[in-house]
């Protein structure tokens, strides 16, 4: 028999089996909402359906916040997400994580595109988006003629940072021409030196916004020079023109609000300022009077002739420490005279003895170099007269004589060769002569 299973085993089972399938997992379909219930925590409930079925969905609020549109019953939406099961009562449900309007479809398709292409590119970086100032002197604003964006965006200016110049650039921004009407116009005001220029319009649909997702008007406001703000439709519509801006307003009010202080604020930190410092100076005031009173209540400044007396006797004193040091430095200069007499003796003798000392010196030396060069010479007769008499050319003198042949010196017959020429070395000269024979007796 097999296991009996509970009920909520049986649903998380089924819910395990859903998840886990690849298909149901990133489903696309497309149907009417009914029975629509936006809960306070931002989640949205409803069912979908067409002429025969009913899927009961649920689109938590972080991925609701990105339908850049506003949704009723009623409404027939494309939809993507993944089927699971609601443990609670068991009932299948689409847990979505985008939706759009059904005849938007294709025009949403090439908002991502265009969206992922320029986000690659680099347009969207965080590290380009330049800082607004904070108190600004002149603001360009570029909105609809008579628009209610550019009517909300001036009182907000108004009510906040009335002492702002400000610049109206009226441009398209709906419509085939709107694109280049607003890069026309973002130029204009990017040479124009505003401190920050606000790009704003109401909201409406993706195809009324579609103008601020152009790729040429991304581009020339990531190379502006200009801070730029942009307050473009509604809080759910998000625009590539949301995206590149430096700043990005919910709404055209939110983007004059982020583009300027609150006037009412910097008076009150003024009023507060102003406050600090008046308490400050009141109370430096304070305490320079009472050091003041304080100063005047002393008794010195009753009896002033006390202030001489005290330097007055120490000034004596001074002047007869210097006295003292005076005949000090007098005792000193006789003792340094008496001093220069007896070294200058000292050294008269001194030098006297070192002359005698050297002159000594300089006989000793001169007679021990001249005894010891006698020797030397000496020596060396002895040695030249040795050598004299074993030179070989002493010999030679008395008869004796070298034979070479080749260069080779010949010291007995049998090295002479009857057949070459013999060199023969007398003290004075050398003769070549020829062998006639070789009277050498070789034992035979």
């Amino acid at each position: 028999m097999s296991q009996i299973k509970s009920i909520t085993q049986v649903v998380n089972s089924i819910k395990s089996v859903l998840e886990l399938s690849h298909e149901l997992k990133n489903i696309t379909c497309s149907g009417e909402i009914s029975n629509l219930t936006k809960h306070a925590s931002g989640h949205w409930y409803f069912s979908l359906k067409d002429s025969k079925s009913k899927i009961n969905c649920v689109m938590f609020r972080r991925d609701n916040l990105k339908v850049n549109h506003s949704i009723a019953d009623g409404d027939e939406v494309i939809v993507t997400g993944m089927v699971t099961i609601y443990g609670g009562n068991g009932q299948v449900q689409l847990v979505l994580s985008t939706m759009q309007l059904a005849g938007q479809g294709a025009l949403y398709k090439k908002y991502l595109m265009l969206r992922d292409k320029l986000n690659k590119e680099g347009y969207f970086s965080k590290e380009h988006k330049k800082t607004l100032v904070k108190y600004p002197d002149s603001i360009g604003i570029i909105s609809g003629h008579n628009s209610a964006a550019l009517a909300d965006i001036l009182q907000t200016l108004s009510n906040r940072w009335p002492i702002a110049k400000i610049s109206i650039y009226e441009s398209l921004v709906q419509g085939s021409n709107a694109p280049e009407n607003i890069i026309n116009n973002l130029k204009i005001a990017d040479q124009e030196g505003h401190d920050v220029i606000i790009l704003g319009r109401g909201g409406g649909s993706l195809e009324d916004l579609w103008a601020f997702n152009n790729e040429e008007l991304v581009k020339t406001i990531y190379h502006a020079k200009t801070p730029i703000v942009t307050g473009v439709g509604h809080e759910i519509d998000i625009t590539l023109v949301d995206y590149v801006a430096d700043l990005r307003g919910l709404t055209p009010t939110a983007a004059a609000q982020l583009a300027t202080p609150d006037k009412d604020e910097l008076l009150d930190l003024l009023a507060s300022i102003d406050n600090h410092l008046i308490n400050k100076t009141r109370h430096h005031f304070n305490n320079l009077q009472l050091s003041y009173e304080n100063t005047v209540a002393r008794s010195i400044l009753k009896r002033p002739n006390l202030l001489f007396i005290e330097p007055s006797l120490k000034l004596q004193e001074l002047s007869k420490k210097l006295d003292n040091f005076g005949l000090f430095i007098t005792s000193l200069e006789d003792k340094i005279v008496d001093s220069q007499q007896k070294l200058l003796v000292k050294s008269t003798y001194f030098k006297e003895k070192q002359i005698k000392l050297i002159s000594d010196y300089q006989s000793q030396l001169q007679n021990k170099w001249l005894n010891n060069l006698s020797s030397k010479k000496h020596d060396l007769q002895n040695m030249m007269t040795q050598l004299d008499l074993k030179s070989p050319l002493t010999i030679m003198k008395k008869g004796y004589l070298l034979s070479y042949q080749e260069g080779k010196l010949i010291t007995n017959a049998n090295q002479v060769n009857d057949q070459k020429q013999l060199n023969l070395q007398y003290y004075d000269g050398l003769i070549n002569v020829k062998v006639l024979k070789n009277g050498v007796n070789n034992g035979q």
